[in-house]
């Protein structure tokens, strides 16, 4: 069955017919298109938009991987979405990258044509929010491109906050497969810090694993301290550990869907509404932190019970957490 290819416009103006579709070839007028799925999820009553980015795809052949590669679609978030899936355009079938941070290549610079695309998708289909949601590789696409919306949601997984940090032979590998002519000082935006540490008008919860050393190290503190003051309620971190070392799936997917369900609910795009959303939601807490909490003498809080707009247990992770940041910086001099 051949890929339908359509043009910008003629994907957000025939939206719901594409849900019909494996998945479409988005021409954007470049040399290459985009690989989009389009999921049989919301209605017409649905007032977000999700956008999902997968992560590095593995090209060892006993793997047997199709491309293109696209995250699955999150039912658990009903029709409250609607959801989009994204496929890495520098992703190659001759297994030469597997990860290209969705930023794009010399024949389709993804990260000059994609925020206006998910932008004018959004008008079309009337919603007043727009969410990100990738782990790792698709945690950094998530974060980039929340960033270039204002009033977006990134809702992030352990993901890399800088490629730089990835392993240097394959991020080489990419620069030199995806571009070959480019000088260094044009390459795609491949480290978000300095993008959040200049401003942050967007949200972002980041879910990350406390046993996935090298992310919290290398990509997760480094981020904490790139933020001002004035903007760190913008940001919610959830640090826990759910019984898995390392990387890869360490944060369960309930876990990621409930952030996503309290982005969508939440009364505004704020760290205190998106927090109190996700609380509610039952999530919270995992017998580790009670077991933290209760050896540093806090109790939860009821609903009715928080000063100040925060309750004990946030102001303790805040202080921890801002504790840990300061060391990092203080390193750092």
């Amino acid at each position: 069955m051949a890929v339908k290819k359509v043009t910008e416009a003629e994907f957000c103006e025939s939206f719901e017919k594409l849900k019909d579709e494996e998945h479409v070839l988005v021409d954007f007028g470049a040399e290459q298109p985009l690989a989009v799925k389009v999921h049989p999820l919301g209605n017409e009553d649905s007032k977000a938009l999700v956008v999902l980015f997968h992560g590095a795809i593995s090209r060892k052949p006993e793997n047997n991987i199709t491309l293109p590669a696209f995250l699955n679609g999150r039912k658990e978030l009903g029709d409250s979405a609607f959801q989009i899936s994204i496929s890495d355009p520098s992703i190659r079938e001759d297994n030469s990258v597997g990860i290209g941070w969705f930023a794009g290549n010399e024949q389709l610079p993804l990260q000059e044509v994609l925020p206006g695309f998910i932008s004018e998708l959004s008008k079309q289909l009337n919603v007043d929010r727009i969410i990100f949601h990738g782990s790792s590789a698709g945690g950094f696409a998530a974060l980039y491109y929340s960033w270039c919306l204002k009033g977006s949601i990134a809702c992030v997984s352990v993901p890399q906050t800088s490629a730089y940090e990835y392993r240097r032979p394959t991020l080489n590998k990419y620069l030199e497969v995806c571009w070959p002519n480019t000088a260094e000082k044009d390459y795609p935006c491949l480290d978000v810090k300095a993008l959040y540490g200049d401003r942050v008008s967007n949200f972002v919860s980041y879910i990350q694993s406390s046993r996935d050393e090298h992310h919290v190290k290398n990509h997760m503190i480094p981020f904490l301290a790139s933020i001002s003051p004035e903007n760190q309620d913008k940001v919610a971190l959830k640090v826990s550990y759910w019984g898995k070392e390392g990387h890869s799936g360490t944060v369960p997917a309930e876990e990621r869907d409930a952030w996503m369900k309290a982005a969508i609910s939440a009364e505004s795009v704020t760290g205190s509404d998106v927090i109190n959303s996700y609380q509610k939601s039952g999530t919270e807490i995992t017998p580790l932190s009670q077991a933290m909490m209760r050896a540093a003498g806090i109790k939860k809080d009821s609903e009715s019970k928080k000063a100040s707009g925060r309750t004990q247990q946030e102001r303790y992770q805040d202080l921890n957490w801002a504790e840990t940041v300061a060391k990092h910086q203080k390193e750092g001099l």
